[in-house]
């Protein structure tokens, strides 16, 4: 199954639905302020405000598609050498930052460029334009400006006003949690560390039948490494994050909430880091790989890259939103390589 190409479609689905949510939670637009009907205004803000930003985001994905899809399976292969709980948290994070802080700027301005092109669009396609004289030239210009963008310079202004006032509040929110999400990621890593381990040994044992008797005998048993690393995942979340969570709403209320304080950062996490760098030495010197996996330069410089991030938010807490912008930017980096070099192919 192409799964880059269902991530194309299911973007395309989901970007709507964005943006309607958007609009519902945040009050956006103050459009029933304007708009005496209540079913107009609701059909506004439910419907036209959600529509004029998505549209461009859809039209940009669906014309490149292909295109999109090929950058996904190149970002994969690019980002092989990156550790999964770097890959989970940092993508994590570039997700909320896309989602809470760009879109919503970005979009309302994406539409007004729309806007405009469509205007110039229909200015010099329009062959009744092109037999009225100068002055009613300029004037059918900037009436279709005036018709095409009003509406969307409108929702920018309203959009801005109205997101502005929440920002803080989503920042601190997610700088507040960032720690229990980092820790969630661990969880997942480490549990898929203890697999790769299963994975390693299961292979060593195949090209060990490969070379005494010319075939591969066995095979991993996929499944039950999967349920074997599901296993470790919920007791890492048993031991090192659960007991550090307050809920308070069943009452679930720990003595100690700092998470410097869990398993997970040791003696779990090290020895999970030892395992997959025992492994990742060994398989490269053997010449063994999942699936044909292969190491590219660039993605040791960007493992690198992350690498130092990591280091950096284990100096001190007060530098993780220098750091996570930086991650940001890292994935960003890495997306349009891809796109860019699979526009060349």
């Amino acid at each position: 199954m192409d799964y880059s190409r269902l991530g194309i479609v299911l973007g395309i689905m989901v970007i709507p639905a964005y943006f309607w949510i958007l609009a519902g939670i945040l009050d956006l637009w103050k459009i029933q302020v304007a708009i005496q009907d209540s079913t107009l205004a609701l059909l506004a803000r439910y419907l036209v405000a959600p529509l004029f930003f998505s549209i461009p985001w859809i039209f940009f994905i669906y014309l490149n598609r292909d295109r999109m899809a090929e950058t996904i399976k190149h970002m994969t292969g690019t980002t092989t050498l990156i550790p999964v709980r770097w890959r989970i948290f940092y993508g994590f994070n570039t997700l909320i930052v896309i989602l809470f802080f760009a879109l919503p700027f970005f979009s309302p301005v994406l539409a007004v460029v729309g806007a405009v092109i469509l205007a110039g669009r229909i200015y010099f396609v329009a062959e009744f334009i092109r037999e009225k004289r100068r002055r009613t030239k300029a004037l059918f210009l900037f009436l279709l400006l005036f018709a095409c963008t009003a509406l969307p310079i409108v929702l920018l202004y309203h959009l801005v006003e109205t997101y502005i006032v929440v920002l803080g509040s989503i920042w601190g929110a997610w700088v507040i949690n960032v720690q229990y999400i980092y820790a969630f990621s661990l969880c997942i890593g480490d549990a898929l560390s203890v697999g790769s381990l299963l994975w390693f040994i299961y292979a060593g044992a195949a090209e060990f039948e490969f070379q005494t008797y010319g075939m591969y005998v066995s095979r991993p048993p996929a499944k039950l490494i999967r349920l074997f690393e599901s296993v470790f995942f919920l007791i890492f979340v048993y031991v090192g994050l659960l007991p550090y969570i307050q809920i308070p709403q069943i009452g679930w209320t720990p003595a100690v909430t700092d998470l410097n304080y869990s398993l997970l950062f040791f003696p779990i996490n090290p020895i999970c880091l030892a395992i997959v760098g025992i492994i990742f030495l060994m398989s490269t010197f053997k010449g063994l790989r999942r699936g044909g996996e292969r190491n590219s330069a660039l993605g040791l410089i960007f493992l690198i890259g992350f690498f130092s991030i990591e280091l950096f938010i284990h100096l001190s807490w007060a530098y993780l939103t220098t750091a996570l912008l930086g991650a940001t930017a890292l994935f960003l980096l890495i997306f349009f390589i891809s796109f860019r070099k699979v526009g060349r192919t």
